[in-house]
């Protein structure tokens, strides 16, 4: 009886995934920080990106370049846009 109350219990603490949702399970246990200045294990390092965006970027054609994100916005001098572009 034990063992069907347990499989029971565990069973329901399990949410439904909802559709068109992407779930990624990772182990945390060697987290030292979340701080992008601080991430220098391999779990921080691959969590960090998920966690915030960046402003800046590798250009795709030229990684040795750094680029503005596309999909932002910087402030400048030219209200919102990169004076560069």
């Amino acid at each position: 009886m034990p063992l069907l109350l347990l499989s029971a219990l565990s069973a329901a603490a399990h949410a439904a995934t909802p559709p068109n949702t992407l779930v990624v399970a990772q182990g945390l246990d060697d987290i030292v920080s979340l701080d992008p200045a601080e991430a220098n294990e391999l779990s921080s390092i691959q969590t960090v990106p998920s966690l915030y965006q960046r402003l800046v970027q590798p250009d795709r054609n030229n990684p040795e370049k750094i680029v503005p994100d596309p999909r932002r916005k910087l402030a400048g001098r030219s209200g919102g846009e990169n004076p560069d572009h």
